[in-house]
């Protein structure tokens, strides 16, 4: 299988990309110039493609049957600008939906968050209504369903992941 992944030099995106490896498919990793994470990637320069995202021109990414959109914009608090959180979470998403549909892919999986949920203080589950508290859990529910109209819009099988609370090797900076 041939995988693109968006995210790849994130603490989760770079462990997806081993897992991926690990199970023998071929990873083209979407990389955003200057990306802070690319030691993660480091060891396994050999192994896989690193492409810019985005890329020179729209249609430019290599044929994929499928796509992990692992990017976010905001998590870290750093940027609560409205407009950088929804270029980073929302536009970023579609476009590259778009894209993904002229090179092959059937299967788009894309990683919202916990934070759609807001503080609940109750115990959750995938039917639990989101109530995000914060600008950047608003710009991820706004793009988990902006994610799944444009699936629906262009024919793709679309996955929606909310992780919480991920830590591990490799977790922060370098």
């Amino acid at each position: 299988m041939r995988a693109l992944v968006l995210g790849a030099t994130g603490f989760i995106g770079s462990h997806v990309v081993r897992a991926l490896l690990d199970r023998g498919h071929a990873v083209t990793a979407l990389v955003r110039a200057g990306s802070p994470g690319m030691w993660r990637l480091a060891p396994l320069r050999d192994a896989i493609q690193v492409l810019p995202f985005p890329g020179p021109e729209t249609g430019s990414l290599p044929k994929a049957d499928l796509c992990f959109n692992l990017a976010s914009h905001g998590v870290d608090g750093r940027s609560s600008a409205p407009e950088s959180l929804g270029e980073g979470n929302l536009g970023i998403a579609l476009r590259l939906m778009e894209d993904c549909v002229r090179c092959g892919v059937r299967r788009f999986i894309h990683a919202g968050s916990g934070f759609e949920y807001g503080n609940t203080g109750l115990p959750l589950d995938e039917g639990a209504p989101l109530r995000p508290a914060s600008p950047y859990g608003m710009a991820k529910a706004a793009a988990t369903e902006g994610v799944l109209r444009q699936a629906e819009r262009l024919g793709l099988d679309a996955i929606v992941l909310r992780p919480f609370s991920a830590f591990g090797p490799m977790e922060g900076c370098h």
